[in-house]
């Protein structure tokens, strides 16, 4: 396989993941106008966090579960999480209103 082939398959990834950080930046500094800052660098610390540990997590997993397995935990997890989406965009308003830092 050509290493441009292996380039041009993450281009998808790559577009997907701006397509979620940069709304979700924007939509903090909208929420937190005074605290953006803060509420940007505690979304990035958290970010930085689980990306430093959850693949140390990936090699055990996929040792004890094989690959069929372990990319089925995977896949199961993503689709559980899935109706938070529309939970979240139900009850948004209403988490909103509680909190105390929001201008």
């Amino acid at each position: 396989v050509h290493w441009l082939v292996t380039i041009m398959s993450l281009m998808p990834f790559g577009i997907g993941m701006i397509g979620v950080f940069l709304p979700l930046t924007t939509y903090i500094v909208d929420s937190y106008p005074v605290y953006a800052a803060s509420a940007i660098a505690s979304n990035t610390s958290l970010k930085s966090l689980a990306g430093t540990l959850l693949p140390l997590a990936g090699p055990q997993m996929y040792e004890s579960l094989g690959l069929g397995w372990g990319n089925t935990v995977l896949g199961l997890i993503c689709f559980i999480m899935l109706p938070l989406t529309f939970y979240f965009y139900k009850v948004g308003g209403r988490l909103r209103k509680g909190d105390r830092f929001i201008v």
